[in-house]
């Protein structure tokens, strides 16, 4: 597709850094809209925004490190931090901004959970917008096709493999993620319990991961015994898990509560 925006001097554009930035800068937008519907000053979404950022390229990085090629990362220990180089796993980032989130709550004594609903929207668009940078730069690509929506990469500077046509996953779960951000918006007129929104969240996006998973032709996998499997589908599948059991255990105060 289009890697490189444009060339400024020596300075180059590249499209992802771009469409990423746009994204962040829609989801901090989104998120400060929705802190006011949950009784959450604007200014603590401004505060958590950097270590949102921080926390979520941490996981980002550490998720790509272990599950790509360690053994050559050790060998060259500078390149995990060479995030330039490309190189990041948004399943890590949201681990990252939750763990971040956390923190956070814990030191300004602000219920996690109403946090976490009034960033899931945010959240969620954010990943579609981001889902437009993977397909500009070529990453996140799918496997080989002869379906008629399949795309070829020719740009020498993408990521995916050129002149072959394969599945366009960057936009399966462009349009995954846009459904789950439609029905996070009817959802939240009808959420009740703190945390019930993240949830859906987790568990539809999950969901649409585990399902597209499978057509991804670079996937980031981990051996476990002679199988190799999927870091993502595995990740998808004990959010869906934790996602219910969580839920359940809401609800299930609620009811004591009540």
């Amino acid at each position: 597709m289009y890697p490189i925006l444009f060339h400024f001097g020596p300075i180059t554009i590249r499209s992802y850094g771009a469409i990423v930035a746009i994204a962040v800068l829609v989801a901090w937008l989104l998120a400060r809209r929705e802190s006011k519907r949950n009784g959450i000053s604007p200014v603590l979404i401004d505060d958590f925004l950097t270590w949102g950022i921080l926390f979520g390229l941490a996981g980002a990085r550490i998720d790509y490190v272990l599950f790509s090629d360690l053994t050559s990362f050790l060998r060259n220990p500078f390149e995990i931090i060479a995030i330039w180089h490309g190189g990041l796993a948004i399943q890590g980032a949201v681990i990252g901004g939750l763990v971040g989130a956390l923190w956070f709550c814990r030191r300004r004594n602000l219920s996690f959970w109403k946090l976490a609903d009034t960033l899931a929207p945010a959240l969620i668009i954010g990943q579609a917008i981001g889902r437009i940078a993977c397909l500009l730069n070529g990453d996140a690509y799918g496997k080989p096709t002869d379906l008629p929506w399949a795309i070829t990469f020719t740009n020498p500077d993408s990521l995916a493999p050129k002149g072959i046509p394969l599945h366009p996953t960057q936009l399966y779960e462009f349009a995954w993620d846009l459904i789950v951000f439609a029905l996070l918006l009817l959802l939240r007129r009808r959420s009740r319990r703190e945390g019930t929104l993240f949830l859906w969240y987790a568990g539809l996006y999950s969901l649409g991961r585990f399902v597209i998973e499978p057509f991804r032709w670079d996937q980031l996998t981990y051996r476990l015994g002679p199988y190799s499997l999927s870091t993502a589908m595995t990740f998808s599948a004990l959010a869906i898990m934790g996602a219910f059991f969580a839920g359940f255990l809401l609800r299930s105060r609620q009811v004591r509560s009540a």
